[in-house]
């Protein structure tokens, strides 16, 4: 980490922002993860104490992400067939949700769009060879890719404002990062502070706090973080909305990616 980024942490953590702590639920199961032999057994029935966990890896293990192949009848032929790191990281992106629960419309909209995004950037990464990631660590990253805006929202009720539409009727993502800079902040950073609370991989957050960067040490970060501002086109593409962060990483995710303008076409239309 760079000493600009050290300095913006501090500054983030200086104002009073909250990381959310990761659920008890989370905690276990990295510990049944971390033993030496998993017990495919006790994971299961650990899982099988949230409703919501059990319904949501039996859905997206038939998922186009992963194939849409035939999903077993139990848990534990869901985590065999998908493997303990996938269903580690699907775990995660569920539970951050939970971590964060508020029912008022901005964050039905919030959460809606976001899960959005990542069912798309999971089934990029299934679609686009060449960027050699996990359909998981793309879905995971571009899920947790934007929670800092839910955690700034808590700490500085006007943030919101910045996704209010003119009409009040409803919501539209802006240049976010102006309106970080409105309150001397950077939802980016706290997104990354929030992904290494949580344990995911190492170049997962670093490509979360990146996320709006062309220019990339790390030749796997800088994949991760094409797919994940792909998505995010797409997504707003499949929506008719503009996407004006495209303008600017655009020609460099495709090159990344190695895709053209052709391609990208065919990609909105095949998520």
């Amino acid at each position: 980490m760079s000493q600009i980024e050290i300095f913006t942490a501090a500054q983030v953590l200086d104002s009073g922002i909250k990381i959310p702590s990761p659920p008890t639920l989370l905690t276990e199961l990295n510990s049944l993860l971390d033993a030496p032999d998993v017990d495919i057994g006790k994971l299961a029935a650990l899982i099988s104490r949230d409703a919501g966990a059990t319904a949501m890896l039996f859905k997206l293990a038939g998922s186009p992400m992963f194939g849409g192949r035939k999903v077993p009848d139990a848990i534990d032929g869901v985590i065999n067939m998908l493997g303990l790191s996938v269903v580690a990281d699907l775990l995660r992106g569920m539970m951050l949700r939970a971590a964060m629960p508020n029912e008022a419309p901005f964050y039905i909209w919030f959460w809606e769009r976001s899960d959005a995004i990542a069912d798309i950037a999971g089934q990029l990464a299934s679609k686009i060879r060449s960027a050699r990631i996990s359909p998981s660590h793309a879905r995971l990253a571009t899920l947790f890719m934007d929670c800092g805006v839910a955690v700034l929202t808590t700490r500085f009720p006007d943030y919101l404002q910045g996704f209010e539409t003119p009409t009040g009727q409803g919501y539209l993502w802006p240049k976010v990062r102006q309106t970080d800079a409105q309150f001397n902040t950077n939802h980016a950073v706290v997104g990354g502070l929030i992904a290494k609370h949580w344990k995911l991989p190492e170049y997962v957050c670093e490509a979360i706090q990146k996320h709006h960067d062309t220019d990339f040490e790390s030749p796997q970060v800088g994949s991760l973080v094409a797919l994940m501002q792909l998505a995010t086109y797409v997504y707003q593409q499949k929506r008719h909305n503009e996407d004006p962060s495209w303008d600017i990483c655009g020609a460099s995710a495709m090159e990344r990616l190695q895709l053209n303008d052709d391609d990208v076409l065919d990609l909105i239309d095949e998520v």
